[in-house]
């Protein structure tokens, strides 16, 4: 069975379970939180399509021989840096930030290199630094924020690589 398969079921009894309690719980509880996940799903899922085609139609423009040699997994520091840069500067969401790593992973991006690239994504990300960390929390701390997160980044590729290969050889 596939993780894919396994985390959906997974997430599917969580929900189940927490169906059973809303209901058990007075009030119309279950009818409100469909109406939020049904508000909330026609501002995703026209999102969600949009980021997979989008994702599906960047891995068939993508020279694959120049992804590897950019960002391989022989490329090393350099591919590295260059995931890091690019997560770091990548103004969108998980919706179609996820469907894009999917898309690089394809065309030969190396392991270490996506690990980068999601990590500086979520932990380094120059839009929600600039529009929300250094007006409402100030520059001292988003500078040691950034300080203390940016070697995390290539700690986490690196790591990664190690670990896909120990994995590899069991």
């Amino acid at each position: 069975m596939s993780a894919a398969v396994v985390s959906f079921f997974v997430v599917l009894l969580v929900t189940i379970a927490l169906a059973i309690e809303a209901a058990r719980r007075p009030g119309r509880l279950p009818q409100a939180a469909f109406r939020i996940a049904l508000l909330q799903g026609k501002q995703m899922v026209p999102r969600m399509l949009i980021g997979i085609v989008a994702a599906s139609f960047l891995a068939e423009i993508l020279p694959k021989d120049v992804v590897a040699a950019w960002a391989g997994a022989e490329s090393g520091w350099h591919g590295i840096l260059l995931a890091t840069v690019l997560g770091a500067l990548a103004p969108t969401g998980p919706m179609v930030l996820f469907p894009v790593a999917v898309a690089l992973m394809e065309v030969g991006v190396g392991l270490p290199q996506i690990v980068a690239f999601l990590t500086s994504w979520g932990m380094l990300a120059v839009h929600r630094t600039l529009v929300w960390e250094l007006p409402v929390m100030g520059i001292r701390f988003a500078a040691i924020r950034l300080a203390v997160s940016l070697p995390l980044v290539p700690a986490c590729a690196f790591l990664s690589g190690w670990l896909a290969d120990l994995i590899g050889r069991t």
